[in-house]
C-alpha cells in the first residue's frame, strides 16, 4: 500500500535529518577519535576514560538508542528510497545527477563497510573476552593488531569505506539544508554547497589521517616498548590474543 504524500514527507525529511543528527555527529566524532591514533596514549585515554568510561547503562542506551535505531531507520529507508528513485546522470550529465547517483552508490557501499566494522570489530568483544578486556585497556594496542592482521587489503578496504562515508554524509548535509529550507537562493546554495564539499574532503581527510596510525611501525614499536616496560615494572605479562578481531572505535 502506498504511502500518503504527507507520510512520505514527513519520513523523508526524517530520513535527512537522522543521516545529520545524530548519524553524522557521530562520524565526526569517530573520525576525530581515531585521527588521535598516532599519539596511542591519548588515543586510549580517549576511549577507555571518555567513551568507555560512561556508565554503562548510558553507554548501552547511546548504542542503541542514538546509534543503532538511528542507523536502522536511515538504513531501511534509505533502501525504500533508492529503490523508487530514477537516475538520469547518462541521460543528462549534470553535477546533481552524479551527485544523487554517487549518493545511493556510497550510502549501499558504507553500509557494507558498516556491517564488517562492526561484526568484526564490535560484535566479538560479546564472547571474547580478551579482546573485551584489551579494549577495556588498550584499544589502540588491539586495534593496532587488527590492522596488522589484516594488512594493507584491509587498510585499502577501510580507506574506501572512509571515503563512501564521508562523502554520503557530506552531500546528504547539503541536501538536509536544501530540502529543510535552510539555505534558500542560489547564491545562498552555492556557497552551502562548497561548504559541504569541504566537509567531505575534511572528514574523509581526518579519517585517513587517524588510519595511518595504526599502520606506523614506528609508532607502534614505540607503543610496545612502552607496554613491556610498564609490565615489567608492574610485574606482569603483557599478552596478545591471536586473531584478528581487535577493539576499535
Amino acid at each position: 500500500m502506498a504511502l500518503r504524500p504527507e507520510t512520505h514527507f514527513l519520513l523523508r525529511r526524517l530520513h535527512s535529518l537522522s543521516g545529520v543528527v545524530p548519524i553524522g555527529v557521530f562520524l565526526c566524532e569517530h573520525m576525530v577519535t581515531n585521527s588521535f591514533s598516532r599519539d596511542p596514549e591519548k588515543y586510549n585515554f580517549i576511549v577507555t576514560k571518555l567513551i568507555l568510561g560512561m556508565p554503562k547503562p548510558l553507554f548501552m542506551g547511546a548504542e542503541l538508542g542514538v546509534l543503532l535505531v538511528p542507523i536502522a531507520f536511515h538504513v531501511l529507508l534509505g533502501m525504500v528510497i533508492t529503490r523508487q528513485g530514477s537516475v538520469n546522470q547518462f541521460q543528462y550529465t549534470y553535477s546533481k545527477n552524479w551527485a544523487y547517483l554517487l549518493q545511493r552508490v556510497t550510502g549501499i557501499l558504507t553500509l557494507i563497510f558498516l556491517l564488517t566494522h562492526v561484526g568484526s570489530l564490535r560484535i566479538p568483544q560479546i564472547w571474547n573476552e580478551e579482546w573485551a578486556h584489551m579494549m577495556h585497556t588498550d584499544p589502540y594496542w588491539a586495534t593496532r593488531t587488527y590492522f596488522r592482521d589484516g594488512g594493507y587489503a584491509l587498510g585499502g578496504w577501510y580507506a574506501i569505506g572512509v571515503a563512501c562515508a564521508s562523502f554520503h554524509f557530506g552531500n546528504g548535509l547539503w541536501t538536509f539544508l536544501v530540502s529543510w529550507g535552510i539555505v534558500i537562493g542560489r547564491r545562498t546554495q552555492a556557497m552551502a554547497h562548497m561548504a559541504c564539499l569541504g566537509v567531505w574532503l575534511g572528514v574523509m581527510g581526518i579519517g585517513l589521517f587517524g588510519l595511518t596510525g595504526f599502520y606506523d611501525g614506528d609508532i607502534s614499536d614505540k607503543h610496545e616498548r612502552e607496554r613491556d616496560q610498564a609490565s615489567a615494572a608492574e610485574g606482569t605479562e603483557v599478552h596478545v590474543p591471536a586473531g584478528g578481531e581487535g577493539s576499535g572505535h
